[in-house]
This record gives structure tokens, sequence and C-alpha cells, in this order.
């Protein structure tokens, strides 16, 4: 994902060194875009059984291990 982004960073600004002055709707956009789709990233990885990808069998192993160790 970090690559994806410096990759898309490099190509929007090497587009913006040839255009005229003015702010381009198309960078905003994908500025914005790749920003929210990073924090969701960021946010799904900090809690693990509530988005995309989930964590919901972990909790059956660390209930073993317990069990193992009593």
């Amino acid at each position: 994902m970090l690559f994806a982004l410096g990759l898309g960073g490099s190509l929007l600004a090497g587009f913006g060194m040839g255009a005229a002055k003015r702010r381009s709707a198309v960078h905003m956009v994908t500025f914005a875009a790749a920003m929210s789709v990073a924090l969701y990233i960021i946010t799904d990885i900090e809690f693990p059984r509530q988005g995309l990808i989930r964590e919901a069998y972990f909790d059956r192993f660390l209930e073993q291990v317990l069990s193992s160790m009593n």
C-alpha cells in the first residue's frame, strides 16, 4: 500500500508539473480517496474484530491456550 501511494503521488506530481497553475479536481479527488483508503486500512488493522478483516477464531485459540495452562 505504501508503494502504491508513493507511485500514485509521483504520477500526480508529474502530471501536475506540466499543467497550468490552477488546482486540478482530479488531483484533489485522487488525494482524498488515497487518504481515505489509507485511514480505513489503518483503522481496520487497529480493530481486527470489527472491520473487513476479522479475527473471529483467534479467541478460540486463546481459550485453548488458557485451558492448557490450567
